[in-house]
């Protein structure tokens, strides 16, 4: 049986962009995150205490519309997720499902690449 003595990352390491922001509610302004506040950014971590919609969008007028139907926005429950961004210069417009807004309700960092 082999046995791993070393390893090289190749996907990258923790930001210094790390994050606690409030869940804004069903009706309310949407939580903006912009996607390229990392010049070297690959990813985005994001943990969300409750079912939330999302989109990406490149202004917050069109996040506004994108969000509020269901063509153009994401349902997600509650959890931890991933995201590549790659090349993204746009934003992430999130908010809950419905209910009242969330003090703290989202936690969010971006990964870097080397």
């Amino acid at each position: 049986m082999s046995v791993i003595t070393s390893c090289r990352a190749t996907f990258g390491k923790l930001s210094t962009i790390q994050k606690t922001v409030d869940l804004p509610a069903f009706d309310g302004t949407p939580c903006e995150i912009d996607l390229s506040e990392s010049e070297i950014a690959s990813g985005i971590n994001i943990y969300i205490d409750s079912d939330f919609y999302m989109t990406v969008s490149d202004t917050a007028a069109h996040g506004l519309t994108r969000i509020a139907s269901d063509d153009t926005r994401c349902k997600y429950p509650a959890g931890m997720y991933q995201f590549p961004i790659v090349g993204l210069d746009d934003k992430l417009y999130i908010r809950l499902q419905s209910g009242a807004a969330e003090t703290d309700g989202i936690s969010y960092w971006f990964v870097e690449s080397d």
